[in-house]
């Protein structure tokens, strides 16, 4: 390289330039535009609730439907000389599709009516309730310093260790971690994963209780509530802090037997085994499913323990699903 600078450092300094002299503008622009965006989103639920799910329902079959009629109408070079036969099949085919999801779509009409009453009465609770916004950002922004300060410690880990040799006569070099350096790296990244999981569940929390007060207050001449986001968040991190550390905890262990799966599946890629790489995917695919199914129901949890205040072991359990019963007492 001589005396040029490093490839890419003059144009990164001259996109840092820019950056400073259009910050000013920039990032009031972006955070005023998606706040608009929001809003308008907003207002769009609570009026047209009803067309805009009727409309995210028939882009598919549309499409389904004018792919097929383009198969038969456009000429045979621009579908790859697709023969005849061969297209009036693709056409029935796609079709076929279309008339069974409208079949679906008519036997979930209940369904989907309770959608729409549903993405309604979100665009009028959350309009009502636009504070929260401003509490789940500095929520957001309180993760973002943890996260800074766990992403210091992973760096700085890294460098406990040291070079050494590979080979008889030595062909490479490699670094590696000492045991502190190893203990650091994987204690920080399991807090990152933990915290991470926590901040959703706070922010949850924080959403599911101030929804709950608008519901039950919301006809209320003077709501007992100023500012029901706040408490919420108090209330989250004290109250219920240790119910939202165990439910994002179970999802944290779970997504590190993920990460253990997956590198079981990058060291058998390259392996001839095959019954193990079928193993480790059905293995994967399974622990995924009951991940998926744990969180929906931590996140059901977490609403009713922000809403009724219990705890994430609430009685009376149903093992395996704790907090079952009075969730349903509650809800139904």
């Amino acid at each position: 390289l001589g005396a040029a600078d490093p490839i890419g450092v003059a144009s990164f300094e001259s996109f840092l330039d820019a950056f400073k002299a259009k910050a000013p503008w920039l990032v009031p622009t972006v955070v005023g535009g998606s706040a608009g965006i929001g809003f308008l989103y907003l207002q769009a639920l609570r009026v047209c609730a009803k067309p805009m799910v009727y409309v995210s329902l028939m882009i598919w079959p549309f499409g389904m439907a004018a792919g097929a009629i383009a198969i038969m109408t456009l000429p045979a070079d621009s579908v790859g000389d697709m023969p005849t036969s061969a297209r009036q099949i693709t056409m029935a085919i796609l079709l076929a599709m279309v008339a069974l999801y409208l079949c679906v779509l008519c036997c979930c009409r209940a369904r989907i009516a309770l959608t729409i009453r549903t993405l309604r009465t979100a665009g009028e609770a959350l309009t009502a309730t636009s504070p929260v916004f401003i509490t789940c950002l500095l929520l957001f922004v309180v993760w973002l310093a943890l996260a800074a300060l766990l992403c210091a410690v992973m760096v700085v880990s890294v460098f406990n260790g040291a070079w050494s040799t590979v080979g008889d006569p030595v062909t490479a070099c490699e670094y590696r971690l000492n045991n502190k350096g190893v203990a650091a790296l994987a204690l920080g990244g399991f807090m990152f994963v933990w915290s991470s999981l926590l901040f959703t569940e706070i922010r949850g929390f924080v959403v599911g209780g101030t929804i709950g007060h608008w519901y039950y207050h919301s006809n209320d001449a003077t709501p007992p509530l100023n500012w029901p986001s706040l408490t919420a968040s108090k209330h989250a991190f004290s109250k219920s802090f240790g119910s939202l550390c165990f439910g994002s905890l179970i999802l944290a262990l779970i997504q590190v037997v993920l990460f253990f799966i997956e590198m079981a599946r990058n060291s058998a890629r390259n392996s001839n085994n095959v019954g193990l790489k079928i193993v480790l995917c059905i293995v994967e695919c399974i622990v995924r499913c009951i991940y998926d199914l744990i969180r929906m129901f931590t996140g059901f949890v977490t609403v009713v323990c922000s809403i009724s205040g219990l705890t994430f072991w609430c009685a009376p359990p149903t093992p395996p699903f704790p907090a079952f019963s009075s969730t349903k007492s509650l809800l139904c």
